[in-house]
């Protein structure tokens, strides 16, 4: 409704103004109106409850009495039988009240809505506190339960766990050859069987162990070889480093350079959001004095209108005179000049307050047209202001984030210079590795006496265990 009105009253004042969009503020009037008839039909189908469908039905009908007589009156404009304001107004006072109800009968209406959405969490809350002592007893049975059926499967596992322990105990004393035999079809029965698998899991993973400590022998020699080919790859690295070194020592000067510039570029940024934020407080000031103008044009325009008025009775005072100095004759020839030159001076009064009149309704127009567009640019200054404000925000980044890998840089220099000595150091450890080499031949042979004493039984063939 309130785009409506609104609509309404620009139709009023640009009729009152003689402006040449008033065609164009009807077509807005009557496309508010139809958006909100369709509104409230749309409301009145979807509404389920009988007291806020009966208030939105007598909104309806209160809106279409105030839109159907402003609908007339806007068509008698448009045949141009009405050309002036007040007759417009006293056209649509009568519906205005109708347009006035139907805003309050909306406004019950949305009160009744946030009634039962409060009235609606109660119930909600009620019903949770109610499911809540219902899980928690749910709870209790099911721990009680639990007890129960624990103490029965205890009963029933502990036989069956002694003979599962008797063949641990043979697994730990390196016999894998052992088979637990359980007849029971239950968990401990799939535990029996699951024992059996990891017994023959670890007969599998002991060949296995045998047959890759004897590679590992194998293994020992070649490993020699490659260290000599590593010292002679460890020299090269080293005189990559020190290319690397140099190349980054020219990047840190280049990057603490960036870094300087990044810094300046952040000031000038500050600077510029404080210019910024100084002509959007001018332009502030520009807005309140435009409107001080506009006050002062309305209050000339109604000293105006009482000139205009005492113009008025002066030239009906002055037209008395004249002919009371005609009934009196060759006496009242003076008078009657006097009275003659009063009117038309009245006239002329008359005359120049409707100009005037009309000069200050040109300026009061030009004055909120000024505002308006000073308040445009307030806005726009607004925005300036946050703009620069933002992108010093992302210098003031920038210059960190500069500073961060001016600092990273060195650090990674640092770090070259590191790694160039410890591939200094790893040369002399391809030595050492060479010794380890037949170090780790005596422990393969260690590993290989020490998986004798599994009894495996049957020696699975390595050929079988690698496919």
């Amino acid at each position: 409704m309130a785009g409506v009105r609104r609509a309404e009253k620009d139709v009023s004042i640009d009729l009152m103004m003689k402006m040449v969009r008033v065609p164009e503020r009807i077509v807005q009037w009557r496309k508010h109106a139809a958006g909100v008839q369709s509104l409230l039909n749309k409301a009145i189908d979807l509404e389920r409850d009988p007291e806020q469908q009966r208030l939105l039905k007598d909104a309806l009908k209160l809106q279409l009495a105030y839109l159907n007589p402003v609908a007339q009156s806007i068509e008698k404009i448009e045949r141009q039988e009405i050309l002036d304001q007040a007759i417009f107004e006293m056209d649509i006072e009568k519906p205005i009240d109708s347009a006035l109800a139907a805003e309050a009968s909306i406004g019950r209406v949305i009160e009744l809505n946030r009634e039962l959405t409060t009235e609606g969490g109660a119930r909600i809350d009620a019903a949770v506190s109610k499911l809540t002592r219902i899980l928690l007893l749910c709870v209790l049975l099911a721990t009680v339960c639990g007890l129960l059926l624990g103490l029965n499967l205890v009963r029933r596992i502990r036989l069956p766990l002694h003979g599962l322990a008797s063949g641990i105990e043979q697994v730990k004393s390196g016999d894998l050859s052992h088979v637990v035999t359980l007849q029971s079809r239950d968990e401990l029965g799939h535990m029996a069987l699951d024992f059996n698998d990891m017994i023959d899991s670890l007969k599998r993973m002991v060949s296995q162990v045998r047959f890759s400590a004897d590679n590992i022998v194998d293994a020992s020699a070649q490993i020699a070889g490659g260290n000599q080919d590593l010292s002679t790859r460890t020299e090269q690295a080293a005189a990559s480093l020190q290319q690397a070194a140099a190349a980054l020592s020219e990047l840190t000067d280049a990057v603490q350079k960036t870094d300087q510039s990044a810094q300046g570029a952040s000031g000038i940024a500050a600077s510029a959001a404080s210019s910024a934020e100084q002509g959007g407080a001018l332009v502030m000031q520009v807005v309140n004095s435009m409107e001080g103008i506009r006050a002062s044009s309305s209050k000339i325009a109604e000293i105006t209108g009482v000139i205009d008025g005492i113009a008025f009775q002066t030239n009906i005072l002055a037209l008395n005179a004249a002919v009371e100095a005609a009934r009196a004759g060759e006496q009242g020839r003076g008078f009657a000049v006097v009275a003659s030159e009063v009117r038309s001076l009245a006239q002329r009064s008359a005359e120049a307050a409707r100009e005037i009149k009309h000069l200050i309704g040109t300026s009061e127009a030009q004055v909120k047209e000024g505002a308006q567009l000073a308040q445009d640019a307030g806005e726009a200054m607004q925005l300036i202001v946050g703009n620069v404000s933002r992108v010093s925000g992302m210098i003031r980044d920038i210059t960190l984030a500069s500073g961060e890998q001016s600092r990273g840089i060195r650090q990674v220099n640092q770090s070259v210079s590191q790694l160039e000595q410890m591939t200094q150091q790893n040369a002399a450890l391809v030595e050492q590795a060479t010794a380890a080499s037949a170090s780790l031949k005596e422990q393969a042979d260690r590993m290989v006496g020490a998986m004798r004493m599994f009894t495996i039984g049957r020696q699975t063939p390595p050929s079988l265990l690698l496919a």
